[in-house]
């Protein structure tokens, strides 16, 4: 039986694919963010195991909620690896190694993807398939991800980044110093875009 929410059958079917593109980026973080938690290694294991753990449980709750959301919907969503990695516009390869600075560095980019992903389509569910609670839950979302402690890079010398984690509120950054690596790459343009302007907070735990 389909869901009879007034709004018509060609807008519900393009949103529950949309939605099923976005359950995709979850769920391939979700699985990368507990490859990480699994199989860190180094001086900073402990910090970076707990760290990783919190980070998947958080995404674990994504994953669900973006499913019901397909349903309420009138709409099956995705469930096999199959579907996922044809939907999904993240990579499930890891090419770093097994320290924290790679995992890091990865799933950085992956929560990069999806916040400029979702800002670039928010808009489209209420203008162009009159989904306004469609629209609202991917607001919520998108503030869920920013809320969630993830990556700043800040750079300290030539050559050189500092990594501190840090949570998102809107654009608005609070940053928490939990640890810091050096790692040898550059803030890509992307990030730049995402990152539009800072507020550093202390830790409140």
């Amino acid at each position: 039986m389909k869901a009879n929410i007034g709004i018509k059958e060609e807008n519900l079917a393009a949103v529950a694919h949309s939605l099923g593109k976005i359950l995709a980026d979850e769920f391939v973080l979700y699985t990368k963010t507990r490859k990480a938690h699994w199989n860190v290694v180094g001086p900073d294991f402990h910090s970076k195991h707990l760290f990783f753990e919190a980070q998947y449980g958080e995404l674990e709750q994504i994953v669900d909620d973006v499913a019901e959301r397909i349903r309420t919907l009138g709409h099956f969503p995705p469930a096999s690896l199959k579907e996922y990695l044809a939907l999904t516009h993240l990579t499930e390869e890891s090419k770093g190694k097994n320290d924290s600075a790679s995992f890091i560095k990865e799933l950085l980019e992956d929560h990069e993807s999806i916040l400029i992903h979702l800002r670039e389509n928010i808009d489209g569910y209420s203008e162009a398939f009159h989904d306004e609670g469609t629209s609202d839950y991917i607001t919520g979302l998108l503030q869920t991800h920013e809320k969630m402690p993830s990556l700043h890079l800040s750079k300290t010398k030539k050559g050189t980044i500092t990594v501190p984690f840090l949570v998102f509120d809107k654009c608005k950054l609070g940053i928490f110093i939990y640890g810091s690596l050096q790692l040898n790459f550059k803030l890509s343009e992307n990030m730049k875009r995402a990152l539009c302007c800072k507020k550093i907070h202390q830790p409140t735990w």
